[in-house]
């Protein structure tokens, strides 16, 4: 029988076939027009951000006051995110994004409209850790770095709620060392914890002021560290816009009668501050130590933060992604902060017992937070002793809307809830509600039922961890 012998121009031939294949199957594909496309307006800047675009890394911002864009503003980036910044507040934008794609450009994104906001206001919170706490550091230690942090550049905010002030001696400090640029509202209640909050001179001045009690006819003569909120009305001198500031400390422990206890007051509190949104159709702010972790359950009672966000109040911390240091504790269990400057580390600002709210939903934005650390020299894990607190300090900015009620004659435009008709209460992170019978949208004025957080720790039988400190 005959062999024969390979063809080897035709091996040749089909070897060569293979590799172009494969060359054009790993081809980059063209450059195209970005798509998803985000812009988040604030007071005086917008944030565009972009899906990354396969090819390139060179993009094109046009922006431009109201929708014309024949006299729009251009900016060249490398990177999928730009802060247009110096915009006028209260003020239309229309935002769009294009592609390099070699010495070319892909055509522009859909493009976005916005609304910047009215007023931004940079907010703190600060647990001072009472003077008579003298075994964890001594005031006259701390008192100075405590004074330092607030009006370093890190902090500095224009409304300062602060807890654990009501000793004369540590209150009347905290005065003299913000003297020169804060003026101040002191509790009427001597021992209630939230006795100071603070505000730039410069900017706003006081409307109105009182002690709420968040506990109403419960336990009179009880816990009086703890159910009262220091409530100030203030007044923007530059515009005339106006903002209500609560500051609350709840009672501290890890046993469920105390856990009934932080949601009665948090239940009280957003009681009083929803009706006082309502008369005055003005956003709110509430700053504190609630002393409890984000989604906190003790057999089955839910927590300060959980009640308060399921009453609309908007944790700034889920409001932004532009986050710092936002994974550490807010509270530090060592037993001297005088000499121990240890930090805990969470994920996912799980280990945050210190907050700020805002509300409403479509009034109100974030573009920053932060928990506000003064880390020890060459190190990221330990802080500057002596620590100010066993607290540490949270900060951020918001931005909020202001616009006339609208109301008909009937005044039926406005709902009982303070909320636009139609509008739907953002979702509570990881929380499992209960709607309504028969299957109905949760809706203004109606309040899911709170079964329990989703991915709360357990221990080992499966019941759920109190996370108090």
């Amino acid at each position: 029988m005959k062999i024969r012998k390979p063809n080897l121009l035709l091996f040749a031939a089909l070897t060569l076939l293979c590799f172009s294949c494969s060359a054009n199957d790993h081809k980059a594909q063209p450059v195209t027009q970005p798509y998803g496309m985000k812009a988040l307006p604030y007071t005086t800047a917008v944030e565009v951000v972009w899906p990354a675009q396969e090819g390139t890394s060179r993009y094109e911002v046009q922006y431009t006051e109201g929708t014309d864009f024949t006299a729009a503003t251009a900016r060249e980036v490398t990177g999928e995110k730009l802060l247009v910044e110096g915009l006028k507040p209260d003020t239309e934008y229309s935002v769009r994004v294009r592609a390099a794609a070699g010495s070319d450009w892909t055509d522009w994104s859909v493009t976005k409209t916005v609304t910047t906001y009215s007023l931004e206001i940079s907010v703190g919170t600060f647990n001072l850790l009472g003077a008579t706490y003298t075994f964890k550091g001594s005031w006259d230690v701390r008192k100075g770095p405590a004074g330092k942090l607030i009006l370093s550049d890190q902090f500095f905010p224009d409304i300062l709620g602060t807890q654990e002030t009501a000793n004369e001696q540590q209150m009347n400090d905290m005065i003299a060392m913000l003297r020169e640029h804060y003026d101040y509202r002191a509790g009427e209640h001597e021992t209630m914890s939230a006795h100071l909050v603070f505000w730039k001179r410069e900017r706003f001045e006081l409307v109105e002021a009182e002690d709420v009690d968040m506990m109403g006819d419960n336990y009179p003569g009880k816990y009086l560290t703890s159910r009262y909120a220091n409530y100030v009305r203030l007044r923007e001198k530059a515009s005339g816009n106006e903002i209500l500031v609560y500051d609350i400390h709840p009672r501290a422990g890890n046993d469920v009668e105390t856990q009934k206890l932080r949601e009665m007051t948090a239940k009280g509190l957003a009681t009083a501050a929803l009706r006082k949104a309502r008369e005055t159709n003005l956003p709110v702010i509430i700053t504190g130590d609630m002393n409890n972790y984000p989604t906190t359950m003790i057999e089955g009672v839910a927590g300060t933060p959980l009640t308060l966000t399921s009453k609309g109040f908007l944790d700034t911390y889920a409001m932004t992604e532009n986050r710092i240091n936002g994974d550490f504790s807010t509270h530090c269990s060592q037993e001297n902060v005088a000499e121990d400057g240890s930090l805990t580390v969470g994920r996912n600002g799980t280990k945050r017992i210190d907050y700020i709210y805002a509300y409403p939903y479509e009034r109100a934005a974030a573009s920053d937070y932060a928990i506000v650390i003064d880390f020890a020299d060459d190190t990221h894990t330990s802080a500057r002793v002596p620590m100010p607190s066993d607290h540490l300090p949270v900060r951020t900015t918001l931005h909020f809307r202001y616009y006339p009620p609208k109301r008909s004659d009937n005044e039926k435009d406005i709902p009982p809830s303070g909320l636009p008709r139609g509008f739907r209460r953002p979702r509570v992170p990881g929380l499992v509600v209960r709607r309504p019978a028969g299957g109905a949208a949760l809706v203004p004025g109606r309040q899911p039922e709170i079964l329990g957080p989703r991915n709360a720790p357990t221990g080992a039988g499966g019941e759920m961890l109190p996370l108090l400190q």
